[in-house]
């Protein structure tokens, strides 16, 4: 189920240009922080964690070809890693992101 679904959402998005799919991307994250109440920093390193989740513990190829398809994914992960060593001592997981997210301030 959950690899159908991410494979349908880079399919969707394999169409999209660079220049477009950051503007999807920016969209996304103002679209998270508008309806979340948080800072738009905050909403890329949330995107970024959970993509970075995907990448560690879903279907490898399904998950790549989506994060393939979103301009600015990689960027998100990589500013979602920028936590220092607390970061490397949460280990991996769901835990692991819940107390990622929490300590960005998300409750």
């Amino acid at each position: 189920m959950r690899s159908k679904m991410i494979r349908n959402v880079a399919k969707q998005n394999s169409g999209v240009q660079p220049a477009e799919g950051r503007v999807l991307m920016d969209e996304l994250i103002g679209r998270l922080a508008a309806t979340a109440g948080i800072d738009s920093a905050v909403a890329e390193k949330t995107v970024g964690i959970i993509l970075g989740f995907l990448r560690s513990e879903g279907p490898s190829e399904d998950v790549e070809a989506l994060i393939n398809q979103i301009p600015g994914a990689e960027a998100a992960i990589e500013a979602s890693r920028s936590g220092g060593g607390l970061s490397r001592l949460m280990g991996g997981g769901l835990m692991a992101v819940g107390t990622r997210l929490m300590a960005l301030g998300l409750g």
